[in-house]
């Protein structure tokens, strides 16, 4: 068996002891990524992590300022306030080339560029949270079959999103989204798209509280919130 499947299952194997260190858990989860995301070998179901333990794998990483880029995921873990009254409010990807992060002096010039996806949380959304954990995904294997029930499709990127808050009342999350169909998932004709998110208590995409997208041919992309 080549290199790669068993080093998916040492990443795995990894994460699923439930490491206390969150540089371990954010460095084998991004790991797992790129992995999974170059591999051509059929990996046993046994050792390909699901949508929810990569939900909660990366709730897990907390009290760390880290950013792993490559050209595959960009995983950002950091602490809402930054230096020079600075916020972080998401991340962006852009395929080939790799992520960055998005703050309060960056936004618009990432808003008015390229990228294949990216996720920006509202400033009315941000009371009481602490700090920001986002993964983009460039290429969603994991997340590609996880809904069979209807005859949508996924056409994107993966974002998966989770914020610490102090113990001040939650409040509603907004999160402005942007989207490029990826060219492996165009279906070369008029389709009709939806901004969803992916409920692991039914095992469904939900379209619930979300907006329709509208396209920007400008950037070539669906936007939504």
């Amino acid at each position: 068996m080549e290199l790669i499947y068993w080093t998916m299952i040492t990443a795995v194997n990894t994460l699923r002891n439930n490491p206390t260190n969150s540089t371990v858990v954010a460095k084998t989860l991004s790991q797992y990524i790129s992995l999974i995301s170059n591999s051509n070998s059929t990996l046993n179901q046994t050792y390909k992590l699901t949508a929810n333990e990569i939900d909660t794998y990366l709730a897990n990483i907390t009290n760390i300022n880290l950013i792993i880029n490559t050209t595959d995921s960009i995983l950002v873990a950091q602490q809402l306030n930054q230096r020079g009254n600075v916020m972080v409010l998401g991340a962006s990807f852009t395929r080939g080339i790799g992520g960055q992060v998005i703050n309060t002096a960056n936004t618009d010039n990432i808003t008015n560029s390229f990228s294949s996806a990216a996720a920006i949380i509202s400033n009315q959304s941000i009371t009481g949270v602490m700090s920001l954990n986002m993964l983009i995904i460039d290429k969603p294997t994991t997340y590609k079959d996880l809904d069979k029930s209807s005859d949508r499709f996924l056409a994107s990127s993966v974002i998966v999103v989770a914020l610490h808050r102090d113990d001040s009342a939650s409040t509603p999350t907004n999160i402005s989204l942007y989207f490029q169909v990826l060219n492996e998932y165009d279906p070369n004709r008029v389709a009709q798209y939806y901004c969803s998110f992916y409920d692991t208590t039914s095992s469904k995409w939900n379209e619930s509280g979300c907006t329709i997208p509208k396209n920007n041919t400008a950037f070539n992309r669906y936007e939504c919130s």
